[in-house]
């Protein structure tokens, strides 16, 4: 059994705000953690959506296979990045004369290679 004069002799654990600063850390560490993640994150998000990369204008690729003299079509135009600064691009050309397709072949990879998509099918 304890006595009045026996609970005084019981230290108080401290000031009040001594209460909130393990909270109010722990709240400083999530923000840290959550700003240093967000950008990778997000990247790895775009990256796992399969997003056309910012920097690659799709429709500006479009039109220049389009433009070459032997393509009579494009269909199925995709590029998307697979890691970091590998981006991979498909497409489905039909060209004018099957004798061509060599020519248009290389045409079509270096259109790709000068837009840094490197990985081509």
């Amino acid at each position: 059994r304890m006595n009045a004069t026996e609970l005084e002799k019981i230290p108080i654990a401290g000031p009040c705000w001594v209460l909130y600063l393990d909270p109010a850390l722990c709240l400083i560490m999530v923000c840290i953690l959550l700003y240093t993640t967000y950008p990778l994150l997000k990247e790895s998000a775009l990256i796992l959506l399969q997003t056309v990369p910012k920097q690659i204008d799709i429709r500006s690729l479009n039109e220049k296979l389009r433009k070459l003299e032997e393509v009579e079509a494009v269909h199925e135009l995709h590029v998307w990045q697979l890691a970091g600064s590998r981006i991979i691009g498909t497409a489905h050309i039909k060209c004018k004369d099957p004798e061509t397709y060599m020519k248009v072949a290389k045409d079509i990879k270096e259109i790709f290679h000068d837009e840094g998509i490197h990985a081509t099918t």
